[in-house]
């Protein structure tokens, strides 16, 4: 049931997302945009694992692997011009 409930959680955030992308896309530049797209997820999924408790397993995970993700992140998801 909880594995349900975050993921409607999760298509929300991603939906609102897309929506203020669409709203700041002409005035804003896509490494902005980009941070916008990651930052709503991110905040709400903090706000899940402090109110479920989660928040002590998220600390015992090794820092690489943080590293990783924050690479992942920042290079993986910068749209690329098409020609």
């Amino acid at each position: 049931m909880l594995g349900e409930i975050l993921t409607i959680i999760n298509n929300i955030t991603l939906a609102l997302s897309f929506v203020l992308n669409r709203k700041i896309e002409d005035k804003a530049s896509p490494i902005f945009q980009n941070m916008v797209r990651n930052l709503i997820p991110t905040i709400i999924f903090g706000l899940i694992c402090i109110s479920s408790g989660f928040i002590v397993q998220i600390y015992s995970i090794p820092w690489w692997l943080y590293l990783y993700l924050i690479v992942g992140v920042t290079f993986l998801t910068i749209p690329t011009a098409t020609v």
